[in-house]
């Protein structure tokens, strides 16, 4: 899955995640909403129980859209997460760049 995330309607970040395909043996990109973890929930059967981020710095993607400001190879904030199921299995695997100038990281999990 490949995503232009925005804060207040402004592009902040782009997102590149990756499910186990155990979990789902196909997405349909009108199926998905902005919340995966909703869709695991309601649709495939799943909760995302833990997670855990790795802050670094990185060039912007040359796949990200026009929309999001760093142009691809500038460096930009960068977040690696993985992601677990309740029954214990790595169940995600996600890569998020985001642009410094409107956003900033800040993690919530509940």
């Amino acid at each position: 899955i490949r995503r232009l995330r925005r804060l207040d309607g402004e592009p902040a970040a782009v997102e590149e995640i990756w499910l186990d395909a155990s979990r789902a043996e196909r997405l349909e990109r009108e199926d998905l909403s902005e919340s995966l973890y909703l869709h695991y929930r309601l649709a495939l059967g799943f909760s995302v129980v833990r997670a855990e981020d790795s802050i670094a710095v990185a060039p912007a993607p040359d796949w990200a859209p026009a929309e999001f400001k760093p142009q691809p190879g500038t460096v930009v904030g960068f977040i690696e997460r993985i992601a677990w199921a309740g029954d214990g299995a790595s169940v995600e695997y996600s890569r998020t760049w985001f642009d410094p100038g409107v956003a900033r990281y800040v993690t919530r999990f509940r």
